[in-house]
């Protein structure tokens, strides 16, 4: 063979690749670009409020105090405060505290608002927060009492009973409205380093206040959004993570019943299992839920509905509730189907590319031996 030839690539083969190397390129940036839209994150979890790592303190021991409904002569058997009322209205009640220990204790008592937290549980206040609500409408002989319980007897706890006002203002709105009266034993104890730290244990009864007037139980449903996270089985399903948010609007105490549902665009439909009812919703209070569908098929685009119907916790009058739904569109990029459609298409292309290379070698063979006879010829 002649220096002057060297072996190349055929030119129509050249030219095949040219033109099948932009759709391979264009199909890998579309699969690239759309993948992390896919792929949910795992949600991080969030510290605790006002948590330090770095301040670890001493367990407290295990409170031996209550607090509970009572009357003048002790705890009479209430699980909580109830009341229903005309704006203006006005109750006489006691409160009872109760030491379950063998050494009398120095307690805290004093009223607070009470609001749900962002995972659902009822939060009293704390006593420096300023009152709002309702636990501005409870009267104590004092604002915040220091009060002396007597110890466990061989026949019953020790009780101290503390009577008290609640007075609801004239314009108190129609509803409910809820509040606490709080118990706390502030010990001191030690860190790791020896120093010292203060310890509060809080127990409270709630009080709820049912004022007279239109009652309006309403669920809604806000800041609702969906992600996807895919098997690495190109034919199995994934899972759609399912985040909102349930607030109530009315003015009654609500539970909620919850149901998710993800619908595809061929019309598949998985469902979300053990879904958990929320308890109670105190009116103006929120709770963020996230919920895990398992058995979403990834076709492209998927629908997440979220269904929340009110539940009524008590009331003695009828009310009509009624359910709210929301939903939201996401993606839900099959990537491992995409990429084993990426392999086999190059797959394909490299064994067209090798046909094509065969076919083509004789013609090229055959052009070199006539090139060389021609030279030849030539040099002759």
């Amino acid at each position: 063979m002649s220096p002057h030839a060297p072996q190349q690539p055929p030119l129509q083969t050249l030219r095949r690749l040219r033109h099948l190397l932009p759709v391979v390129l264009l199909f890998g940036i579309f699969v690239t670009a759309l993948g992390p839209a896919a792929q949910a994150a795992s949600p991080a979890p969030s510290p605790a409020a006002g948590s330090n790592s770095n301040a670890t303190r001493t367990t407290p021991a295990r409170a031996t105090f209550g607090v509970r409904p009572g009357s003048a002569t002790g705890s009479d058997g209430r699980a909580y405060f109830s009341y229903q009322s005309g704006p203006g209205g006005s109750f006489q009640d006691f409160v009872t505290i109760v030491n379950y220990g063998m050494t009398p204790l120095s307690l805290s008592v004093y009223p607070v608002d009470v609001t749900n937290t962002l995972d659902g549980q009822l939060s009293a206040g704390l006593p420096t927060q300023q009152l709002t609500s309702a636990g501005s409408w409870i009267h104590l002989s004092s604002p915040k009492l220091i009060v002396k319980v007597p110890a466990r007897t061989t026949d019953a706890p020790g009780e101290t009973v503390l009577p008290f006002q609640l007075r609801v203002p004239l314009g108190a709105t129609p509803g409910d409205h809820s509040a606490a009266i709080v118990a706390a034993l502030t010990t001191i104890g030690k860190n790791p380093k020896g120093e010292n730290v203060t310890l509060e244990q809080r127990l409270a009864t709630r009080m709820f206040i049912r004022v007279s007037g239109a009652l309006n139980p309403q669920l809604e449903i806000d800041n609702i959004s969906a992600s996807f996270s895919q098997t690495v089985n190109p034919a199995g399903k994934g899972s759609a993570i399912v985040t909102y948010r349930i607030r109530n609007s009315g003015n009654i105490n609500l539970g909620a019943r919850q149901a998710v549902t993800v619908t595809g665009l061929f019309g598949s439909t998985a469902t979300a299992s053990n879904v958990p009812d929320i308890p109670l919703l105190i009116p103006g209070s929120a709770v963020e839920v996230t919920v895990v569908v398992d058995g979403v098929l990834s076709t492209f685009r998927e629908t997440a509905t979220v269904i929340a119907t009110p539940l009524v916790v008590a009331t003695s009058s009828p009310v009509n509730v009624f359910a709210k739904s929301q939903s939201v569109g996401f993606w839900a990029i099959p990537i491992p189907t995409l990429a084993l459609i990426l392999l086999l298409l190059l797959i394909g292309a490299a064994g067209w590319l090798r046909r094509s290379h065969r076919q083509s070698a004789p013609t090229s063979k055959e052009g070199t031996r006539h090139r060389a006879n021609q030279t030849r010829e030539m040099v002759r």
